[in-house]
């Protein structure tokens, strides 16, 4: 039986604890259920607290936006007024173009243009508002809503801004209509003769010469590289004498050497040669003169890159040149002929015929770094073709006179000499073809007579033909002669 009481006295124990258990959990329930009105109750407070100040931030920032709408509104233009005028395509562009407008925006109707308000204007022209979507054309001085309407506006055509809020905004930049950055008068290179507004508080439709730095067309035709221009330097005979002095040499004794074919010299003399010639450079911006036949010189005028098959550039040039300090003395075409020995001796390449009435020159100043890249006509005489040896010999030559190693010479036919001066002793260059033109140029006709006169110019890319004009009619200084131009062996551009 013992056991059997046992038994019941631990199931008493375990009961007596369940039962503190149960009570237990019943206290903490109790709790909870007094504590969550209060938690709930603090709670809602604050999420009340944030609401409340939502609402008053919305009630500001309503009341900020019909301020600001108030502000707008104020200084929008009215029908009164002249709306604010941006140019197409750029300032100053003379790009014609409707005025278009911002999709699904309301547009203010166009006031009738007028002296006073009209930023730019010339001649009135009428122009076609496209239609966009959303929105209908303006007509001047009318109401929204017709497609396909015309307005009378100014060259260059401006166009308006497409809201309200960018009206009253560009109205605020200044007084002038020209808002933002910028000039007027239009970007650099922009046509000459354009109409602006002028700057802010000038008089509207004042017509300026052209792009800022930019030459009227009458002071581009007006000569600049007459023969009074290509005395712009000592010339070679000066340059050559200066020179010789201290190298034990006569002048006499060096113009035997400098006007002998170079597979005569020895390569002793050719350094004696050398030496002096290579004391003759070109400058910067000094004359530079290239003789053409006449096929050549239409090629130019006519801007004509169709020229023997498409192998023309006229805005480029290449082979011999000259300096117009050296040639000019050189006054008809049969001096140019002789003096740049261009006798080509019925080969059939020389710019100027024999008995020719006329001849024709290009003058330009040297681009800057020209001087370092043109090359003294170092070299070999004879045919190329007929004896390959001649290179070897011309690259001999053309390292011993540079002292480069890598030079490099020419190899032509008489009258090439191959020492630097042509076979009348005048110092030539060579370049290769397609060297671009400086941004002017000028063609030059000499006649017979001994008049010369210009028959064209470049300017940025373009040649313009003029129709012969005298450098003393144009008011250069120094007596009118003949044009000079540099030697050429070949017909190029």
């Amino acid at each position: 039986m013992a056991p059997a009481g046992g038994a019941e006295v631990g199931r008493g124990a375990v009961g007596a604890a369940g039962g503190a258990e149960k009570a237990l959990f019943a206290a903490l329930r109790d709790d909870v259920h007094q504590a969550l009105p209060k938690i709930a109750e603090r709670h809602a407070q604050v999420v009340d607290d944030a609401a409340d100040k939502g609402s008053r931030n919305l009630a500001d920032h309503a009341a900020n936006e019909a301020q600001t709408a108030q502000d707008f509104r104020s200084r929008m233009p009215t029908d009164d007024s002249q709306p604010t005028l941006r140019p197409l395509g750029g300032y100053g562009s003379p790009e014609t173009s409707a005025i278009p407008r911002q999709p699904g925006v309301p547009t203010t109707p166009e006031a009738p243009a007028s002296p006073a308000t009209v930023p730019a204007t010339a001649t009135a022209t009428s122009l076609t508002t496209p239609e966009a979507p959303d929105a209908a054309p303006v007509p001047a001085g009318g109401t929204p809503g017709t497609p396909g309407s015309t307005m009378s506006t100014a060259t260059p055509e401006p166009t308006v801004q497409g809201t309200r809020i960018g009206r009253a905004l560009g109205q605020e930049v200044g007084s002038s209509s020209w808002s933002g950055g910028g000039s007027p008068a239009g970007p650099s290179g922009g046509p000459a003769g354009a109409t602006t507004a002028g700057p802010p508080g000038g008089p509207a439709g004042a017509t300026t010469a052209g792009p800022p730095g930019g030459p009227a067309a009458a002071e581009l035709s007006t000569p600049r590289f007459g023969s009074a221009a290509l005395r712009d330097s000592p010339n070679f005979d000066d340059e050559i004498d200066q020179a010789l002095s201290g190298t034990g040499l006569s002048r006499e004794e060096y113009d035997g050497l400098r006007l002998t074919p170079t597979h005569e010299l020895t390569d002793d003399q050719l350094q004696q040669v050398a030496e002096v010639r290579n004391a003759i450079g070109i400058q910067d911006g000094q004359i530079v003169t290239k003789v053409v036949d006449r096929e050549v010189a239409e090629g130019y005028l006519a801007n004509d890159h169709e020229l023997f098959g498409g192998n023309f550039d006229p805005t480029t040039f290449g082979n011999s040149i000259a300096r117009g300090t050296d040639i000019a003395d050189l006054a008809t075409p049969a001096q140019l002929r002789d003096g740049l020995s261009l006798d080509d001796r019925g080969q059939g390449w020389t710019p100027v015929a024999e008995d020719a009435e006329e001849a024709y020159q290009l003058r330009f100043p040297a681009p800057k770094g020209l001087g370092d890249s043109a090359e003294p006509s170092y070299g070999a005489v004879g045919d190329a073709e007929a004896d390959a040896s001649l290179q070897d010999r011309a690259d001999s030559v053309a390292r011993i006179a540079t002292g480069r190693r890598g030079a490099r010479g020419s190899v032509m036919e008489d009258p090439f000499t191959g020492t630097g001066y042509t076979a009348a002793g005048v110092p030539e260059w060579l370049l290769p073809r397609g060297t671009p033109l400086p941004s002017r140029a000028e063609m030059w006709k000499m006649t017979r007579d001994g008049r010369e006169t210009m028959v064209g110019y470049y300017n940025r890319g373009v040649w313009t033909r003029v129709d012969g004009v005298r450098a003393d009619d144009a008011g250069s200084d120094g007596p009118s002669s003949g044009p000079s131009g540099g030697p050429d062996s070949s017909l190029d551009g």
